[in-house]
This record gives structure tokens, C-alpha cells and sequence, in this order.
């Protein structure tokens, strides 16, 4: 066969790297808000990309031929025992596979769910900025293929972990006898302590990053040891690229460099040639590096880099987890068995001269030890953070076996497998079968139940709100009272939720049946109405009518507050309300007026108070009504709703002139926002302005949004906007960027009335923020003095200044007392 021509291949070569770079880009571009406005499809790159590495591959193989690797009879006979004895100890976790489900490994089938729908492609996992979303891709074509569920995940996520068992497999008898290599396939198959979560958990889909991780040794082992060079442009490319997808693989990533460092020694253009492709592959955390400040560095050196006895005891005790699930003190015998299999390998290689093996799995082991123990997680006393040393783990466990006789090494083995099993495992195995099992059932019938409520949106913990979420396929959204990954389902609730409604998800002795507790006894003191259902462990407490801000146990007692006496007092009213209850100054309450279809006002008081003074602005009627009631720090309680009608003894104070702007509704309480005192406006603002313009003036609000929608963390085009009505027309739409917004109103854009103009702000989105303690604010509002708001739909940190502009200069207008929605609190999370 004529070979292909070098410069064809490079030229195809260049080409196949500007379409990768290219798609790479315009795939995930969304991510970064400079990029969101260059309007080209990913497509334009990926086709090229297809064409480009289709034509090389064919030009190859036309050139070397093609022939699939043989396998002898013996190999495909013990794959066949792997596949079935991998299969058999698994089936019972596969049909209850909802049992070993949890909030981690949903945040992958999320992702999945919504790249496979069409949703703007996240570059990091939800939440983070170094996790590359390689695995959710993954999952996204799985989805595509077969629908979304978690069932097809958990079967993607174990043949992934049988795929790492084959090749591991092939790859050990290249370097130990055939029935070693076979005893250690199988050991993975068995159902030793965390062996069984790692092979369909997928808090880390260590399946995926195993098999990445040897396809890194691989690689370097067929450029060392078969003198392959031509894969070492593949092999710096997985480097990078394994570096992106999940920074676990950086144990493998320094086991493959090791291995070709000690061949190239000083050969500087091959590691050139590692080093540039290791960048292509690393590119997508390269751009998330350019515009989030190199957060990827600062998350590698945070921790306590200091190895002490502590750390030690407190890893060698994890380690004995990962084979035993039984705390019997006893396990440490397990670990001894592994660093004596560490020390058995040495003489090993020594003996053989093959010195392959030692490099690989001792070499993995120590920089493990030693990143491990140098790193944070050690500070943590988890398990999972020890998964990684499964990797080794079944070969230094059996390395002892290595010098017992090939016709014994099986019998022995056994004994071992059944000894570790029966002692350490079974009835501890046992329990976890029938808790997954029991859990599954649970689970099916908590999400049955709660979509029959007909309530969509509820809240929870993090390690239950994103575990219900993706289970139900997003028909139930369960937005996290913790820990938020994924801003859009808190926003959600914000704004479509119609009732609150709680999950609790873990029994006696948890945080969560805490909080349940506390919930129900503030919903009784101040006589709330709900629903609850018991599924084991699980409370559900929904379709409370008021707002939870908090969970509080409540007052220890209500305020019994007399009527008020009214005074007018210019375009105010002057409420006077007595506290008839005596208590604590500490125990404080919020009243809040309300003129319907006019204007609110609120106030706090404590029972140390007697009297309560408040005044709101009150329109041009005879009579009308104001409402009145109390609500306990966001909470409104029912009991205290009272109204009362109001009557003017001549036309309401028509003839008392009108302040130029009057506040009526939704401008809320001072905060502290960036170390500015602000107002906060609520989902819709109105406003009195009492003026005619003139011509060539106008009015100009200043808002400044606190959404931050611009960053990576709401993976979806989401906008802030904010409708303008003048005396109940239309007059703009607005998108509000983050940040400053100047929104202007002409004279030639409404029609103005000498006095009594309402001018309405309506907008989108409004939620729960750190610095809004009762209220979901939309807007931030400034006049002379500066004020913060935020409206319904999201909150937005907003100035709102009312500015006359002429041709010679800008009168700013005073602030006056502003108005108020009733009985919303927020519930803070973290951004």
C-alpha cells in the first residue's frame, strides 16, 4: 500500500486541531459573557471537525491496514466470567437501583438531562468551576439514546465500571501470570466494602475517570514499551483532558509522565509535544481559568499541607472500610495484608526483572499517600475521598499470591475471597441489600405522593433537593435551602411556587427532622394551616398559605394589638396601635398596612413597645378600607388579619397639596448591600409623581441588580427586565444587565396629569438574597440617600432616583416614606 504522504497528515492534522479548538470554543462559549454575543454555531466546527478526522482515520487505515485485536479463548472466557460474575453480585442494587441513588450523582444526571435537551452545555459540573462536564456529556448521549432515567443511568455507570475491569484485565496479563491478572479482575466484581458503591455510585463516576486513567498508562506504556511514538500527541492530549474532567486523575496523569520520563530522561521536544497537546485537551478549564480568576489553582493549594500522626492513624483506620464494611477493629488486618503486598511487589519485579508493575501500581500508591495526606481531604474523615486507591488496591492485596504455585493460587484465593466475605462483609452487606432495597421503595413512593399533591415546586436540603429532582425528571423541583448547585430551581420556586412546601427527608437524630420540628411548632403557635405525610423517615409538611422565611420555633407568645386611632397628617395617614402584651424586647414583630389597590406600609416593634406608630399614604376617597395584620419575621400570622373602614368627613384631603412623589408600594426596608445603605424594591413598584413634565424632561430611574445573571453559575439565558406603566399604559420593556441601569421616561412617552401620575414598575424575577432579611427584593432604589430593592421575579440591588432633567440642570427629588408588600420573607442562600 502506498504509505500516506507526512505533509498530507500534518496539513489534515493542523486542520483537525483549529476545528477541535473552534468547537470546543463555540460549544461552550455560553458559559462566558463575552462570548455570548458572537452569534456562530457550534456546528460550523463540529462538521469540519468530523469531515477532517474521518478523512486522516481513513487514510490510515488504508495506509496500515485494519484488524481487530485477537483474543485467545482463555481471555474470552474469563471476560464472559467477569461480565456474569460482576452482573450476578450487582443485580440486587440494580433492581433497586433508586436505593444507592443520591443528591451527588444526580447533579450528572441533571446535567445530562439538560444537554441532551437542548439547555446551554455547562463547561464545569453544577456548582463548581474545576469539574469538567465530560461524564454529563456522556450521560447526555446515554439520555438521547434511551430516554431520560435514572435506571439507564446506574446501567451506563456499571458497564462503565465492567469496561474498566476488561481492559484492566488485558492490561494485568501483559504483566503478571494469566491467573493472577484474572484473580484480580474478579476481585473487583465481588461485593467488598465500597467496591459496590464505586461500581454503580456515581458521586465521582469513577467508572469513566478509571477508564480514563488507564487509557493514560496505556498510552504511555505502548510509547515506552511497544516504542509507539506517534501516540504520545494522544497521550498529552488525554493528560489535559483528564485534567479537565475530574483533577482525581492526576494520580494516573503522574504515574503515565513517570513511566515516560524514565525512557525520554532529557529529551525535551517529546515532553514539547506532550505539554502543547496536554494544553488542547485542558482548553475548556483554560477559558474557565481566563474569566473566574484562576480558580482552579486556588482550589489545588487550599488545605493543610502538613502530614502529622493524626492524619495518618485517621487514613490507615478509612482504609480499612474500603474492604470491610463491618467496624470490627479487626479490619486493620486488611490494610497490614495491602502495605505487605506493596512490599511483595518490590521483590517481585526485583525477581522477574520486570520492572513495569512497580512502576504502575506502587508508584500510584505512594503519590496517592502522599498528595492525600498533603491535601485537605485528609482533614476529613470520608471514605470517598480514599476511592481513588482502587485502582491498586486488588493488586497489592493479592500480590502475596504471586509466589504461591499456579495450581494452588486459585484454592487459595477462594479461601481468602470467602474468609474477607463471610468475616468483614456478609451480614453488614446483607443489611445494606435490604436498606437500598427498603430506600428504593421509599423513594418511589415519596415522588409518587408529591406529584399528586399537585405541588411542583418544594424545598429541602441539599442532599435530598437535587436527589428528588432528578429522580422525578424535573416534574417535582426541589430548590436547596443550603447549599445551592443549580441558582434556577431556588428562582423558580421564588416566583412560580403558589404554597411552601417542605421536604424532610432523613429521620431521628438528623438536622433535617430538626428543622421539621421547629417547622410544625412555628406553623402551630401561630396557627397555620398544613398538610403532613409520613413515608418512614421521610415528613413532608406543604401547602402552607405564608411564606417561611425561617426556621423559627416561634414566638413564645402572640401580641394582642388594640385598633388603631387614626390621624390625617398632610397626604398621610397616622395609624396609632397599642401593644397590649408585655414580654421580651427581644421578641419583635412587623405590622403592616395595607390600602388595597393603593398602597402598604410596614413597621417592626418589639413587646417591649407600647405603641406603634405608622403612617401610609391614602388615596383620593372618601372611604376605603385598610387592612391590617402582623406577621413574625416574614411569617404572617392568620389570627391578627383584621379591616377596618375609613371615612373622611369631606373628600379624602383633596384639597392638601401633594409632595411631588409619593412612594405607595413595593419600595422596602434599608439594607446593607456592598457597604451601602439601601432600599429594596419589591416584584412591583408604584409610584405617585405628582408633576406635570415638561418638555425636555424626564425621569430617570436608576436600578442596579444583584442576580448576576451574567455568570457561569446560571447555565441559561436568563434576563432581568423590568416593564414601565404610566397612569396603566405600556411605555417600555427593559432588559436590565447586571449592575447600573438607567431606565428613562420622556414627556413625550406618557400622558401626564397635572398630579396623581402612577407610574408601575413590573418585574420578572425576584428571589431570596443574603442581604434581604424578610423581603425577596426585585430592585435596589437610591434617591439623595442611597436605597436598596429588588422587585418579584429576581431581586435586583436597585437605586431608583427621580431626576428632572432641563436644559440647564438635574433637580434630584427627595425620598419619602416608602411602601411595602405584605407578609414576604426570604429564605437566604449562598452565591
Amino acid at each position: 500500500m502506498k504509505p500516506i504522504s507526512e505533509k498530507k497528515d500534518a496539513f489534515l492534522r493542523i486542520f483537525q486541531l483549529i476545528f477541535y479548538v473552534g468547537f470546543i470554543i463555540f460549544w461552550f462559549k455560553d458559559n462566558f459573557p463575552p462570548l455570548r454575543q458572537i452569534k456562530v454555531n457550534a456546528l460550523f466546527f463540529l462538521i469540519p471537525l468530523l469531515i477532517t478526522s474521518g478523512w486522516r482515520l481513513i487514510l490510515k487505515l488504508k495506509t496500515r491496514g485494519f484488524k481487530l485485536p485477537r483474543l485467545s479463548r482463555e481471555k474470552i472466557l474469563s471476560i464472559a466470567m467477569i461480565i456474569l460474575a460482576g452482573l450476578l453480585l450487582r443485580l440486587p442494587y440494580l433492581l433497586h437501583y433508586a436505593g444507592t441513588f443520591t443528591s451527588d450523582e444526580a447533579m450528572f444526571c441533571l446535567e445530562g438531562k439538560h444537554i441532551a435537551e437542548g439547555k446551554r452545555p455547562p463547561i464545569c459540573s453544577y456548582g463548581q468551576l474545576y469539574y469538567g462536564t465530560f461524564p454529563s456529556h456522556f450521560f447526555a448521549l446515554i439520555f438521547k439514546l434511551f430516554g431520560y432515567s435514572v435506571l439507564a443511568f446506574k446501567l451506563a455507570i456499571f458497564l462503565l465500571y465492567l469496561t474498566f475491569i476488561i481492559f484492566h484485565f488485558l492490561f494485568l496479563s501483559k504483566l503478571f501470570p494469566f491467573s493472577f491478572s484474572l484473580l484480580a479482575a474478579l476481585f473487583y466484581c465481588l461485593p467488598f466494602g465500597y467496591l459496590v458503591h464505586i461500581s454503580l455510585d456515581g458521586e465521582f463516576i469513577l467508572s469513566l475517570l478509571f477508564l480514563l486513567g488507564m487509557a493514560i498508562i496505556y498510552l504511555s506504556y505502548l510509547v515506552v514499551y511497544q516504542n509507539q511514538e506517534k501516540y504520545l500527541s494522544w497521550l498529552g492530549f488525554l493528560i489535559g483532558f483528564s485534567l479537565w474532567t475530574n483533577q482525581i486523575l492526576i494520580y494516573f496523569i503522574l504515574v503515565g509522565l513517570l513511566i515516560v520520563l524514565i525512557k525520554y530522561k532529557f529529551a525535551l521536544k517529546k515532553y514539547l509535544t506532550i505539554f502543547l497537546y496536554a494544553l488542547i485537551g485542558f482548553g475548556p478549564q483554560i477559558l474557565v481559568e481566563i474569566f473566574y480568576n484562576f480558580h482552579l489553582i486556588k482550589f489545588l493549594t487550599a488545605g493543610e499541607t502538613v502530614i502529622n500522626w493524626g492524619k495518618l492513624k485517621g487514613t490507615i483506620n478509612l482504609m480499612g472500610f474500603l474492604l470491610a464494611f463491618s467496624h470490627h477493629p479487626s479490619r486493620i488486618i486488611l490494610v497490614f495484608i495491602v502495605f505487605f503486598g506493596f512490599m511483595i511487589l518490590i521483590f517481585y519485579s526485583i525477581r522477574t526483572r520486570e520492572y513495569l508493575a512497580l512502576k504502575i501500581y506502587n508508584v500510584f500508591f505512594l503519590i496517592f499517600m502522599i498528595i492525600y495526606l498533603l491535601s485537605g481531604h485528609s482533614n476529613r474523615y470520608l471514605v470517598r475521598y480514599l476511592y481513588p486507591l482502587f485502582f491498586c488496591l486488588p493488586i497489592l492485596f493479592l500480590a502475596p499470591l504471586l509466589f504461591i504455585k499456579k495450581k494452588i493460587r486459585l484454592i487459595a484465593a477462594s479461601f481468602i475471597f470467602l474468609m474477607i466475605f463471610f468475616f468483614y462483609n456478609s451480614t453488614d452487606q446483607y443489611k445494606y441489600v435490604l436498606a437500598v432495597k427498603q430506600a428504593h421503595k421509599n423513594l418511589n413512593q415519596i415522588v409518587s405522593f408529591m406529584k399528586e399533591t399537585k405541588q411542583k415546586y418544594w424545598k429541602g436540603d441539599f442532599w435530598t433537593a437535587y436527589l428528588i429532582t432528578a429522580f422525578s425528571g424535573e416534574e417535582l423541583i426541589v430548590a436547596s435551602t443550603k447549599v445551592s448547585r443549580y441558582y434556577q430551581y431556588e428562582l423558580f420556586y421564588n416566583n412560580f411556587s403558589q404554597k411552601e412546601n417542605f421536604i424532610f427527608l432523613r429521620g431521628e437524630n438528623s438536622e433535617e427532622r430538626q428543622q421539621a420540628r421547629t417547622l410544625i411548632k412555628l406553623l402551630e403557635v401561630l396557627k397555620i394551616p398544613y398538610q403532613k405525610k409520613e413515608f418512614g423517615d421521610c415528613w413532608l409538611i406543604y401547602d402552607i398559605d405564608s411564606a417561611i422565611p425561617y426556621f423559627d420555633p416561634g414566638p413564645p407568645v402572640l401580641p394582642t394589638i388594640k385598633g388603631p386611632k387614626i390621624e390625617v397628617d398632610g397626604r398621610y395617614l397616622q395609624l396609632f396601635f397599642e401593644n397590649l402584651t408585655e414580654g421580651d424586647e427581644r421578641v419583635s414583630f412587623w405590622i403592616n398596612l395595607e390600602i388595597p389597590n393603593y398602597s402598604t406600609a410596614i413597621k417592626h416593634f418589639s413587646l417591649k413597645e407600647k405603641e406603634i406608630k405608622i403612617r401610609i399614604p391614602y388615596p383620593d376617597q372618601k372611604t376605603f378600607s385598610i387592612i391590617y395584620y402582623l406577621d413574625y419575621w416574614g411569617t404572617v400570622i392568620p389570627s391578627t388579619y383584621q379591616e377596618i373602614k375609613f371615612t373622611f368627613p369631606e373628600m379624602g384631603g383633596k384639597n392638601i397639596s401633594k409632595p411631588e412623589i409619593v412612594y405607595l408600594y413595593g419600595i422596602g426596608l434599608l439594607v446593607d448591600y456592598w457597604d451601602k445603605r439601601m432600599r429594596i424594591c419589591q416584584k412591583e413598584v408604584r409610584i405617585e409623581w405628582n408633576k406635570k413634565l415638561n418638555p425636555g424632561e424626564k425621569l430617570c430611574f436608576i436600578l442596579h441588580s444583584p442576580f448576576q445573571f451574567s455568570h457561569l453559575h446560571w447555565y441559561g439565558q436568563f434576563d432581568q427586565e423590568v416593564e414601565v406603566l404610566v397612569n396603566g399604559q405600556l411605555i417600555s420593556k427593559n432588559k436590565l444587565k447586571d449592575g447600573r441601569n438607567h431606565i428613562k421616561i420622556g414627556f413625550n412617552e406618557a400622558e401626564w396629569m397635572n398630579e396623581g401620575n402612577v407610574i408601575i414598575l413590573r418585574f420578572k424575577y425576584h428571589s431570596s438574597f443574603d442581604f434581604s432579611h424578610r423581603r425577596k427584593p426585585a430592585a435596589r432604589a437610591r434617591g439623595v440617600s442611597r436605597h436598596q430593592g429588588q422587585h418579584q421575579g429576581g431581586p435586583l440591588r436597585a437605586f431608583l432616583r427621580c431626576i428632572r432633567h432641563t436644559r440647564h440642570h438635574v433637580r434630584r427629588c427627595p425620598w419619602l416614606h416608602a411602601g411595602h408588600l405584605p407578609g414576604v420573607r426570604p429564605v437566604s442562600y449562598t452565591h
